[in-house]
C-alpha cells in the first residue's frame, strides 16, 4: 500500500515540482539575463533620446545671434525671446523634460543664457528648477558638458544629483554661421521620469516572469496528472500481466502435480523440456506387484462407495509407501498394484528399498483389514529383477509403463504367490539376502517361464 501510494502520490507531485522548478529556474535565470539587457538596452534608448532631444533643439537656436546675448540685462529682451520661443514651444511638447538651457564657455569659465525652466514653472506646477539669469555663471559644470565643448560632439551626461535634484542630461553643440562652436545646448530629465521608464521596463519582465511561473504551474500539473494517469495504467497493467503470470504458474503448477500423479519426475521434466518420444531401457530394476485376494467377493456386498473407499484406504497406503521408500507407483489395474524401483541409473539400492514396501505392505493391509472388517482377503505380492522396457504410450491419457520379461516375472511371482506372502525369484532374493529373511520355496513349474526357484520374504534380520 506504501509503494501504491508513492507511486500514484509522491512520485507524481515530486515529478512534476521538478518540472515546476525547471520551467522557474530556466525562466527566471533567461528573464533575468534579458532583464539585464533590457535595463542596459533602455538607459541607452534614454541617453540616446535625451541626445536627440539636445540636437533638435540645438538645431533651433541661431548661433549669431546667441553671440549677442551678453549681460544679464538682455534676458526678456527681444534678442532673449526671439531665441527662447521656440524652445519653449519644443519644451512644452516634451513631458519627461524638465530643464533646457543653453551655455557658453568664455575665458574658461562657463555661463548659462537660454532658460526655458521659468517658462514651464507655470504650465507644471511640479516644476522644481529655479530659472537663470543671461551669463550666470556656470561654476561646477559636469564633465560631459565640458567634453562637448572640447569635442564639439553630442553627449549624454551621467547622472547629476544637486540641490535641485538628481538629473540625467543631453548635450548638444550648436555654431554659428562660420561654423565656429557658440554654445551647447542642454535637455535634463528628472530622474523621476527616469526611473518610470526603467520601472516600466521591470514591470514588463516581471509580468513576463509571472506568465512564465503560472504557466510553469500548469504545465507541471499537466505533467502531474498525466504522471499519475500513465503510473496507474502502467499499475494496473503489471496488476492484470502479475496476475496472468500468477494464474499461469499456478495452472502449470496444478498441471504439473497432475502429471507427475501420472507419470514419473523424470518423465515429466522430459516432457516439458520438449522431448516427443519417452523410450528407454533399464538394465537393473525391481518390478512389485501387489494384487487384493478375495476382495471381489468382498465388494460385492458393499455399495459403490463403499467400495471405491476401501480401495482409496489400501491404495492410499500403498501410494504412501511408495513415496517414503522413493518407489515410482506405475499403475493400478483393478484391485492389483504395480511399482518399481531403480529407473534411476545412479540408484544401487532399490531392491531394499522394494523388499522393506513389500513388508510394510502385508503389515499395514492387515491393520488397515481389522479396522474395516474386510473378511476373507489378504494380499499377495511378487517380485522380480531384471531388465525392462519404459516409455510413456497414448496420445489421449497418455500412460507410462514397463514391459518385458522381469514384468512378466514379476506379475508371475504374484499369480503364484499365497496370501500375504511376498513370493520373490532367486536374483532378487540373493541381492538382498544379507539384510532380509527369506524362506525357500524350492523349485515350481511357472507358467510362461519354466521351471524356477523362488522364495518368500518373510522379515528383516
Amino acid at each position: 500500500m506504501k509503494q501504491e501510494a508513492f507511486e500514484f502520490g509522491v512520485r507524481p507531485i515530486r515529478e512534476a515540482f521538478l518540472v515546476w522548478i525547471s520551467i522557474v529556474t530556466i525562466a527566471t535565470l533567461s528573464f533575468g539575463a534579458i532583464y539585464n539587457l533590457s535595463i542596459s538596452y533602455g538607459e541607452k534608448i534614454i541617453e540616446r533620446e535625451l541626445v536627440e532631444y539636445a540636437e533638435i533643439g540645438a538645431s533651433m537656436i541661431d548661433g549669431e545671434a546667441h553671440r549677442q546675448l551678453v549681460s544679464p540685462d538682455q534676458a526678456g529682451g527681444a534678442t532673449y525671446m526671439r531665441l527662447i520661443e521656440p524652445l519653449i514651444k519644443y519644451h512644452q511638447l516634451l513631458p519627461d523634460i524638465h530643464y533646457m538651457y543653453t551655455v557658453v564657455k568664455k575665458d574658461d569659465k562657463f555661463y548659462f543664457i537660454l532658460d526655458t525652466a521659468k517658462f514651464m514653472r507655470e504650465a507644471r506646477a511640479g516644476m522644481s528648477l529655479i530659472h537663470n539669469q543671461v551669463m550666470d555663471s556656470y561654476a561646477d559644470p559636469e564633465d560631459t558638458l565640458i567634453e562637448v565643448f572640447e569635442r564639439a560632439a553630442p553627449l549624454a551626461g551621467k547622472l547629476l544629483t544637486d540641490d535641485l535634484g538628481t538629473f540625467k542630461s543631453g548635450f548638444a553643440p550648436f555654431f554659428d554661421k562660420n561654423g565656429e562652436l557658440s554654445g551647447v545646448f542642454g535637455a535634463d530629465m528628472d530622474m523621476r521620469s527616469y526611473n518610470a521608464r526603467v520601472s516600466a521596463i521591470k514591470r514588463v519582465h516581471l509580468f513576463g516572469v509571472l506568465l512564465f511561473v503560472a504557466l510553469a504551474t500548469v504545465v507541471a500539473v499537466a505533467v502531474g496528472v498525466l504522471r499519475a494517469n500513465t503510473l496507474k495504467t502502467l499499475t494496473d497493467a503489471n496488476r492484470e500481466r502479475q496476475r496472468q503470470e500468477e494464474e499461469l504458474l499456478t495452472k502449470n503448477h496444478e498441471n504439473e502435480l497432475l502429471l507427475t500423479n501420472i507419470l514419473p519426475s523424470t518423465v515429466v521434466k522430459r516432457l516439458k523440456s520438449g522431448e516427443k518420444v519417452i523410450a528407454d531401457s533399464h538394465e537393473r530394476v525391481t518390478v512389485m506387484f501387489i494384487d487384493l485376494v478375495g476382495f471381489t467377493t468382498f465388494s460385492s456386498l458393499l455399495t459403490a462407495r463403499e467400495v471405491v473407499y476401501v480401495l482409496n484406504r489400501i491404495f492410499g497406503m500403498l501410494d504412501e509407501l511408495a513415496i517414503t521408500y522413493r518407489l515410482e507407483k506405475i499403475k493400478t489395474i483393478g484391485d492389483s498394484y504395480m511399482t518399481v524401483g531403480g529407473l534411476d541409473p545412479f540408484d544401487r539400492d532399490h531392491m531394499r528399498r522394494v523388499a522393506a514396501m513389500a513388508l510394510d505392505a502385508v503389515r499395514l493391509f492387515n491393520e488397515i483389514k481389522a479396522e474395516l472388517n474386510i473378511a476373507n482377503s489378504g494380499i499377495r505380492i511378487g517380485i522380480a529383477t531384471g531388465p525392462v522396457v519404459a516409455g510413456v504410450i497414448g496420445s489421449v491419457r497418455s500412460a507410462y509403463d514397463l514391459w518385458g520379461s522381469t514384468v512378466n516375472t514379476a506379475s508371475r511371482m504374484e499369480s503364484y504367490s499365497l496370501p500375504d506372502k511376498i513370493h520373490c525369484e532367486e536374483t532378487f532374493a540373493k541381492f538382498v539376502e544379507d539384510e532380509f529373511i527369506f524362506e525357500d520355496r524350492g523349485e515350481s513349474k511357472i507358467r510362461g517361464r519354466g521351471m524356477m526357484h523362488t522364495y518368500f520374504l518373510v522379515g528383516r534380520r
